[in-house]
């Protein structure tokens, strides 16, 4: 049923659906719940499922930190993707939301987020970097930004967030562009929390990935979100060498028109030996620390 309800709607001309938008078209009104130990555990990251875009959110003790907002939330039933788990997950209250870079499969559910959530601290790409972005839903953004008087940040290395018991900590805040790059402003962030550390690289890509390892940065992490999607010229070898993740999660969209996750990387995590995880192919992915304090994952539904 799954499959044919794919095909139709890429007949129809319709864009990749997620899981969430299938679990509506069938008459499911709910995602299927986590397991319990994830459910309990203190220190929770979240990959959720928004089709060919992104988001993940940080979880740590009852805290919340989101990175990124995927595409439009309008789509399934007047509740998104994003916003229905945001609310199956308890948030209430977003202590950081960061904002990688303008483009839409990163920021067009941004406007819903802050509409709903209590968002206390906004940190945004460096848009002195680039040529001014001239997308709606971008400003958009910042007009609400402005009008909520939210405190929002540009995005510099070193600055630190709490959430919870962890850190939220800007590695990188991208490399100047003269052209329409935007990939290459992504803000770089390392989340570190007792037995867990991840590494979130927006869609940076060669540029801003060659410039990164340049720097005297450590960028070991346990949980490394596939930068850009699982694009080949952002998940190179000798890159995710230098981060030697244990999990290695990929967010696209089923049967995406890009081919991500591109082989090249494919075959990358598997050289570094990474367990590689797929939205588009287990649905959101949660990766938790155990009451053992070692990591696991957990996945909201099974194909």
């Amino acid at each position: 049923m799954f499959a044919a309800f794919i095909s139709a709607g890429e007949n129809l001309g319709w864009s990749t659906p997620t899981w969430n938008d299938i679990y509506c078209a069938v008459g499911i009104s709910e995602r299927p719940p986590i397991s319990g130990d994830a459910k309990n555990a203190a220190t929770k990251i979240h990959f959720i499922d928004v089709g060919q875009a992104d988001s993940t959110l940080i979880e740590q003790n009852g805290h919340f930190a989101l990175i990124d907002a995927g595409i439009d939330d309008s789509a399934s039933n007047g509740e998104g993707a994003l916003t229905s788990y945001l609310d199956a997950a308890g948030v209430k209250t977003i202590d950081v939301l960061v904002i990688t870079h303008p483009h839409f499969d990163h920021i067009g559910a941004v406007p819903a987020v802050l509409e709903k959530y209590d968002v206390k601290q906004i940190v945004i790409a460096d848009a002195s970097k680039a040529p001014p972005y001239k997308g709606s839903t971008f400003s958009r953004v910042l007009s609400m930004i402005i009008s909520l008087k939210i405190p929002c940040d540009t995005a510099e290395a070193g600055s630190e967030y709490a959430v919870g018991d962890g850190v939220l900590k800007v590695l990188f805040a991208g490399v100047k562009i003269t052209d329409d790059s935007y990939n290459e402003i992504s803000v770089v962030t390392k989340f570190t929390a007792s037995g867990i550390s991840y590494l979130s690289c927006g869609d940076a890509e060669a540029d801003e990935i060659k410039a990164l390892m340049a720097e005297k940065i450590d960028l070991k992490a346990k949980v490394y979100k596939a930068a850009h999607h699982g694009s080949s010229a952002s998940n190179t070898y000798d890159f995710l060498k230098k981060i030697k993740p244990q999990y290695a999660i990929v967010s696209c969209g089923l049967n995406n028109a890009f081919g991500h996750p591109q082989p090249r990387a494919v075959q990358a995590f598997e050289d570094i030996n990474a367990k590689m995880l797929r939205t588009d192919k287990q649905g959101s992915i949660v990766v938790y620390v155990d009451e053992n304090g070692r990591l696991a994952t957990a996945e909201t539904r099974k194909i």
